[in-house]
């Protein structure tokens, strides 16, 4: 072989073998690691919230894109480490449209990139609270956005994995009430702003609803003579007070009476009426928890106060203003006001230790005041006007009375002839007067004649020519 064949044979050879190594090398400096996929994302309160899902084992970190002209450009925005699935943007703005995609990198290798993802950026609520009270937990956040259309709020019950939606709100709605709660149970939740298809949420908050007190038990109700007391057992531990409610009546509607402080377990209803019943009821409140469950009821009836017995009939007292005294002058009498004073009639004979004047009692009735021989009530009747006139005309009185007891007509015992003050003997028939001027002895009647039966007013003796007799005026 010639050298010149030689030399061509070289050459040939090693233009394949170059040929044939970069055939060899290609390959691996083109290889291309599995790109991350499922790229997703939400909005937050700190901003936009990116995740993926990592299919390589080999890679050197992840690259994360944003585009804000809807796709068209791509600016690198931050390098994370390898096997990392998670980033938050917080460079956005609110209100603004993003589209972002990841790219796994190997050094020398090169990476795949994942889907596009894209999401109208829009702040969540922030502060949000939750608040226990009796009618359940309520929640209540800050307004952050004015592009959201909705508000979402999702609830996790302790002791489970499901967050489940409790329902869509208006815009610009800034609180909520979770009714469906159960005693003892602790609730999760987070708040959502929508705008269509693209979210912001909240942080979550935790809150627990307490149990209620226990009810009270054994309420009794028993009657006084003007209240009503109740008792109960206090079976709770976390009361505030105790409320009573009452009704009056099987069907009556029940009221609050009254409420009394914790660990207290009696009360008296002095508010109540005799022969009536009342109903009680007896529950426990705690501040921020709420009502027990009501004790039993129990009741009690007023009893009714017994008929009074009416007194003894007593006689009417005899008026000072309803008979005018007798135009006759009497002496005054000396009966005490308890006893009565004799009454004289025609015909009757004087008192004496064989004839005592009887004393009333209460049955008696007093003879009719108009009666002229009502001599006993006419004495009493001028003791009354004498005791009402004698602390501002007792000298008057005493005069009138001294005057009236001189001029007192006396009647002869023989023949009833009128005497004339002084006399010693009838006029008429001689017959001695018995005594003195101021007796008066009165002639029995003759039943037969009617006119001596009636009552006859006396006759009064003319007074002798020097006699003067001081003229004293009935009462009107």
């Amino acid at each position: 072989m010639s050298g010149r064949t030689l030399t061509r044979l070289t050459s040939a050879l090693f233009v394949m073998a170059m040929f044939s190594g970069i055939f060899a090398i290609a390959p691996q400096a083109h290889a291309v690691i599995p790109a991350p996929s499922n790229l997703r994302g939400s909005a937050s309160s700190v901003g936009v919230w990116l995740a993926w899902n990592d299919n390589s084992d080999n890679e050197d970190s992840f690259s994360v894109y944003r585009s804000e002209n809807g796709g068209a450009n791509f600016t690198l925005i931050k390098t994370v480490p390898a096997n990392t699935t998670e980033y938050i943007d917080g460079t956005v703005v609110d209100g603004k449209t993003y589209v972002y995609q990841v790219r796994s990198v190997k050094v020398g290798e090169g990476g795949g990139t994942s889907n596009n993802f894209t999401i109208f950026f829009l702040k969540a609520p922030v502060n949000l609270k939750a608040t226990v009270s009796p009618a359940g937990i309520t929640l209540t956040w800050q307004h952050n956005s004015p592009y959201e259309d909705s508000f979402l709020v999702y609830r996790r019950i302790e002791g489970t994995g499901t967050w489940a939606g409790q329902g869509q709100l208006p815009a610009n709605t800034l609180s909520w009430t979770d009714t469906g709660v159960e005693p003892g149970k602790t609730y999760h939740y987070y708040v959502i702003a929508a705008r269509g298809g693209d979210y912001s949420s909240s942080t979550t908050v935790t809150a627990t609803m307490p149990i209620p007190p226990a009810a009270p038990s054994n309420l009794s109700a028993t009657a006084g003579a003007q209240s009503i007391t109740l008792k109960w057992t206090d079976n709770s531990s976390n009361e505030t007070r105790f409320v009573i409610e009452r009704r009056t009546g099987l069907d009556g509607p029940w009221g609050q009476l009254d409420s009394v402080g914790a660990n207290v377990t009696t009360y008296v209803d002095h508010n109540v009426s005799p022969g009536k019943t009342y109903y009680y009821r007896v529950n426990a409140y705690a501040d921020g928890v709420g009502y027990s469950a009501y004790s039993g009821e129990a009741s009690a009836t007023m009893p009714t106060p017994p008929a009074s017995t009416p007194s003894p009939t007593q006689p009417p007292p005899t008026s000072s203003t309803s008979t005018p005294p007798s135009a006759e002058p009497t002496q005054p009498s000396t009966t005490q006001p308890e006893t009565k004073a004799p009454t004289t009639t025609p015909g009757s004979e004087e008192p004496s230790a064989s004839n005592p004047v009887p004393t009333p009692t209460p049955g008696d009735t007093p003879p009719p005041a108009n009666d002229p021989s009502d001599v006993g009530g006419l004495n009493w009747m001028w003791i009354m006007v004498i005791a009402l006139s004698a602390a501002a005309l007792s000298g008057t009185v005493a005069l009138i009375l001294i005057a009236r007891k001189k001029t007192a007509a006396a009647r002869c015992s023989g023949c009833s002839v009128a005497l004339a003050p002084g006399s010693s003997f009838c006029p008429n028939c001689g017959t001695p007067v018995n005594a003195a001027n101021d007796t008066v002895e009165m002639q029995e009647p003759n039943p037969a004649d009617p006119q001596a039966s009636a009552p006859q007013p006396p006759t009064i003796a003319p007074p002798p020519d020097d006699t003067v007799i001081p003229q004293v005026q009935p009462d009107a």
